[in-house]
């Protein structure tokens, strides 16, 4: 779990979750509420609770399952806590988290401890505290081996050290994270937020802004809501510093109503200082006094903390600006009472010195000089320069303000002078330091005091150079301020440019996912009623429409039929088009098989109009095909202007296309059922004759029996018909016979393909049927040989959808579809198709059995003049009626729905392209051979006793011998694969033992080893010859074997939960295991997820003591 998760993993766990339930959602819960803290607060505890209950009833996991998740919701609950102002609170979950995680010994979950007690030591105040929580964080990171958290924790230590020493941090900065450093947002974040600081408390506050909006944005992006306001609002305060106060409180209002958002009472008084300080500058005074004290109302529990005493500060200020000394006074004697207990000298000089200017404006002179010479003392106990020039100058003003209310008072004005000249004395000790003109200012008053007015007038020069100096500088300022509005200006309307690019392609995505969905609907339809309507209702969802028009080509192939036009709602009947019309843009769009588009201008009226129909300004015409074949045309109009651009035409000429397939599939589906629908009136005839046959030999059987003894001639002639009955049997049955045997030769073409859809095995009837020979269709894909055009897309996206999810409408069915000829002629055909699993694990095939059902006409003709020969044999007793009936009802049912397609079709199929396929039909049956192979080894060894032959041979030949084999056969698959390296130590290697057992064993491990191991890998093939037995040795570093699955890892059809899509049927290690058990060997295997497998197989040098052993239960 990371610290800080992308916008774009929160929206997929959120996907994620919505499609789990019950004990599988709890992962994924702690995940995402985790990365919600701060992004949505209540959402995230709504998720932990969840959590909470799932743990609560998952009784049967160990302490560690229970312990990490409830260590990290308690770190969640903690933060929340923190942002909501609950210290306290916090505090107390904190270390229940880290006590959690202690226990577990999860170093990374008390890094993510320690860098939340940092974030409670920086609204405490507590500097000491903030340092050693990021240390502690920083060395558990690094014990975990967490590059991002080191890099964020780092970059964090930045942030504060640029407070103390922003020059030296900006040196160590620069070794660690460049400027222009690539980090993820999470850690960009913080490296963006340093620079920031050194920018601006080394006086560069437009590289500031550059760096603390980079670093705004990077945690947004991050979910460090958070850290984004404080970027927010250190950008707009340096915009201040630049003076462009309209940009100050843009930014200001930006982070406010963020802050508004989460409602954090911390935070939203930090956005609040910022803006009473924005708007004390703008002097609305009266807005900024009430921004200030609801920020410090908020703030009540971090009164240590810097916000806190910037609040005071800025309350103090905001007096002083206004001319309310008493204001002012009570404020800086309030922060004084807060300084004291933080024991900061620097906010003591800065409190001081703001008393005692309070008291100078209500007149208190002495009081004044008493705190302006206390903050004199403790400056220069400190070496604090600007304190001294501060209290200096608060001293000499004193001074001159009692001449002007005592003008006779002797020596003051000497001693004004005297404290203005201390003050430039420290003034020259500060490198860089340039006199303000008020102080020059200031200095030229005392020496006019004194009576020096030369010296008075020179320094009323330097004021005004000053001065000038100081306008510059501010409008240098400016211009940089109004540079970097323009810069973020820029940078956020490219933003909204990238995200309305986002938007253009999430619409284009849904567009064409509804597409897909509306084509899968509309190539559903059987009925062309239906497909009429489905494409009148999807037209209008998508498109402008007002008229809606489907026009069929005759049979005739001269004639537009208009078989659907609706116009407002309203059907209308309008005449066909002849396809050679001069003036019809129908007829034109037919011949020229394109869309055409025509827009009228406004008021104009298409001359070649229909009559009774609107007049419409925008038409638009598309050919209905379906591969090369016209089916007709479909036309939209609008009484828009210009209503179909780019995507309409792209949207309608898709719909026209699902149109096309879907109406050429209704038509042959109509045909079929027409076909079925006389197939189904013949069997009924057929059963109708089979009643009156049982019904006539059953009437002359009474009447024989009635004459039987009056006439013993009669049963001379019934003896003798019995007899020709028989010969009529035997001729029947042999008649039978032929036609099994007809029926069995002549196979349904078989095809098999891989799980990649490409083409592995074509029988001699596939030939027949389709014209590929072997050697062309091997090693081709299915759509690039008997899949007509319209079905193409919707076979590689059923693929897709089976490979994926396992879920697919056609397999394991049997459907009637068409199919493509080599020479392009599309017939029809009956499909199954069935997943065949091979003898390696991870490998399947799909196998098709298709079936040319054109001949079932000329069938049909074969069994209507085998029923007229059966109508001539009403003498024939119930024996051959009850046997015929059982042996040809179920074969005539399937032959007489398939002679009529029969005879329409097969004087097509050339008789040479027939021959050439039957020697492929031996190499498709050795094939599946291989492939029951392993079935029919285990129902041996299930149903009967398996014969173990040993023989005397030598291991080490056998075991060359396979990994030769195997070898070639990886390079004949062409596909990158694992090295197998054998090594053979021992002599001699001669034994007893079963050659084919042993070739099952190894082929079988050799070939797992492979194929779950990555390519370019080494499969280790140990062999070791030992005095009494012999140790085999298989390693491979594939995807290894779970723990759980071990203990089954040997039983039929098993295999382990992590071979994903791999194929296999689950029988090799059975095999393997009962042949080493045949051997009375032993077999073991080591593995680890992950990390590979090492099967060990015991084989004794002198083998089994029989050479036939019942197989072990």
């Amino acid at each position: 779990m990371e610290l800080f998760a992308l916008d774009e993993d929160v929206t997929r766990l959120a996907s994620e979750l919505a499609a789990l339930s019950g004990p599988a959602r709890l992962p994924t819960l702690v995940k995402l509420a985790w990365y919600l803290r701060q992004r949505a607060g209540e959402r995230s505890l709504e998720l932990a609770d969840e959590a909470d209950a799932l743990l609560a009833l998952a009784s049967t996991s160990s302490d560690l399952d229970q312990g990490r998740p409830h260590a990290r919701l308690a770190l969640l609950r903690s933060e929340l806590a923190l942002l909501r102002g609950q210290t306290d609170g916090a505090q107390t979950l904190l270390r229940a988290a880290m006590a959690a995680f202690d226990a577990l010994g999860d170093v990374i979950g008390l890094g993510d401890a320690h860098w939340l007690q940092a974030s409670i030591g920086v609204d405490a105040g507590d500097g000491e505290q903030v340092e050693r929580a990021l240390h502690a964080a920083l060395a558990q990171y690094r014990q975990g081996a967490d590059h991002q958290r080191v890099q964020a924790v780092l970059a964090r230590q930045f942030v504060n050290a640029s407070f103390r020493d922003p020059t030296a941090t900006a040196l160590q900065l620069g070794q660690v994270f460049a400027a222009d450093a690539a980090c993820s947002p999470g850690v960009a974040t913080w490296v963006q937020a340093a620079w920031a600081n050194v920018a601006a408390l080394t006086n560069d506050p437009g590289a500031a802004i550059k760096h603390d909006l980079q670093a705004y944005r990077e945690a947004l992006a991050s979910g460090q809501m958070r850290q984004a306001l404080v970027s927010a609002i250190n950008a707009a305060e340096s915009f201040a510093t630049l003076g462009d106060l309209d940009a100050a409180m843009q930014w200001s209002s930006v982070a406010l109503d963020l802050a508004r958002g989460t409602g954090w009472p911390a935070s939203i008084g930090f956005c609040l200082v910022q803006m009473g300080d924005v708007l004390r500058l703008l002097a609305r005074y009266d807005e900024s006094r009430a921004h200030l004290h609801e920020a410090m109302m908020l703030m009540a529990t971090q009164t240590g903390s810097r916000n806190y005493e910037q609040a005071c500060s800025n309350l103090a200020q905001l007096a002083l600006d206004e001319g309310d000394s008493l204001g002012a006074l009570t404020s800086f004697e309030q922060l004084e009472a807060h300084a004291a207990l933080r024991r900061e000298p620097d906010l003591l000089i800065k409190v001081w010195c703001g008393q005692a200017n309070a008291l100078r404006q209500l007149e208190r002179l002495a009081q004044a000089r008493e705190r302006a010479q206390a903050a004199l003392t403790l400056a220069r106990e400190q070496g604090h320069a600007e304190g001294q020039m501060q209290a200096l100058c608060i001293l000499a003003q004193t001074h001159q303000q009692q001449i002007r209310q005592l003008p006779d008072s002797m020596g003051v004005s000497s001693t004004s002078l005297h404290y203005l000249q201390q003050a430039r004395m420290v003034a020259a000790t500060m490198e860089g330091y340039q006199l303000s003109p008020e102080f020059l200012d200031q200095l030229a008053a005392a020496h006019a005091d004194d009576g020096d007015f030369r010296a008075a007038f020179e320094h009323a020069k330097l004021a005004t150079q000053a001065r000038n100096q100081t306008r510059n500088l501010v409008a240098q300022k400016r211009a940089l301020a109004l540079q970097i509005r323009q810069e973020v200006e820029q940078a956020r309307a490219e933003t909204q440019h990238h995200q309305q690019l986002s938007a253009t392609l999430r619409e284009t995505a849904a567009t064409l996912e509804t597409l897909g969905t509306i084509g899968r609907e509309i190539t559903a339809s059987r009925e062309i009623k239906a497909v009429f309507a489905a494409l009148y209702r999807h037209v209008h969802e998508l498109l402008d429409a007002t008229a809606f028009a489907v026009y069929l080509l005759d049979a005739s192939q001269t004639k537009l039929e208009p078989v659907f036009f609706i116009e407002a709602g309203v059907p209308l009947t309008v005449s066909p088009i002849a396809l050679n019309s001069p003036i019809s843009k129908c007829a034109l769009c037919a011949r020229e098989r394109t869309e055409i588009v025509i827009n009228l201008p406004a008021g104009a009226d298409e001359p070649n109009r229909i009559a009774g129909t609107l007049a419409t300004l925008s038409l638009l015409y598309a050919p209905l095909m379906v591969g090369e074949r016209l089916l007709g045309v479909m036309t939209i109009q609008s009484p828009r202007e210009h209503a179909y651009a780019e995507r309409e035409r792209s949207i309608f000429v898709t719909l026209c296309a699902y149109g096309a397939i879907a109406l050429d599939n209704a038509l042959a589906y109509g045909a079929a059922e027409a076909a079925q629908r006389r197939a189904d009136l013949a069997l009924q005839d057929l059963r109708q004759t089979q009643a009156r046959l049982v019904l006539d030999f059953a009437e002359r059987q009474r009447i024989a029996q009635d004459l039987h003894e009056l006439n013993t001639e009669l049963e001379t002639r019934i003896a003798q018909r019995t007899q020709e009955m028989r010969e009529t049997v035997a001729k029947l049955a042999l008649s039978q016979r032929k036609l099994q045997a007809i029926v069995d030769t002549a196979l349904d073409a078989v095809v098999r393909v891989d799980a990649n859809g490409v083409i592995v095995g074509w029988n001699a009837q596939a030939q027949t049927v389709f014209g590929w020979s072997a050697q062309e269709a091997l090693g081709l894909t299915l759509q690039a040989t008997i899949i007509p055009p319209q079905f193409r897309r919707a076979h590689v996206e059923g693929m897709a959808r089976y490979l994926a999810s396992g879920h697919s409408t056609v397999i394991d069915r049997r459907i009637e579809i068409s199919a493509l000829r080599r020479d392009g002629h599309e017939f029809p055909i009956e499909l199954a198709i069935t997943r065949v699993q091979l003898d390696e694990l991870d490998r399947y095939e799909f196998c098709a059995f298709i079936r040319d059902i054109t001949q079932r006409k000329r069938a049909e003709e074969d069994i209507r003049a085998s029923l007229e020969k059966q109508r001539e044999l009403n003498q024939l007793k119930s024996r051959f009626v009850s046997m015929a009936s059982h042996e040809f009802r179920t074969p005539l049912a399937t032959i007489l729905s398939s002679t009529e397609l029969l005879r329409l079709y097969a004087d097509r199929l050339p008789e040479a392209e027939r021959d050439e396929l039957f020697e492929t039909v031996s190499m498709a049956v050795r094939r599946m051979t291989r492939m029951l192979e392993d079935v029919l080894l285990i129902g041996k060894d299930d149903a009967e006793r398996a014969k173990f032959q040993p023989e005397p041979g030598s291991i080490d030949k056998i075991c060359r011998q396979i990994v030769d084999a195997l070898q070639r056969e990886l390079v004949s698959a062409g596909a990158p694969a694992a090295d197998v390296r054998l090594a053979v130590r021992g002599q001699p290697c001669e034994a007893q033992f079963d050659d084919a057992l042993v070739r099952h064993i190894f082929g079988n491990l050799l070939s797992n080893a492979v194929k779950y191991s990555p390519p370019g890998s080494v499969v280790l093939f140990d062999v070791d010859c030992g005095e009494r037995e012999f140790t085999l040795t298989v390693t491979d570093v594939g995807i290894g074997i779970p723990q759980d699955d071990l203990p089954r890892l040997f039983e039929s059809f098993h295999r382990a939960a992590n071979v994903g899509n791999i194929s296999g049927t689950g029988l090799g290690l059975a095999i393997v295991k009962r042949s080493v058990d045949l051997h009375g060997g032993r077999i073991t295997v080591a593995s680890q997820p992950g990390q590979g497998s090492v099967f060990t197989v015991v084989l004794p040098r002198l083998g089994a003591a029989t050479a036939e052993m019942t197989p072990p239960a």
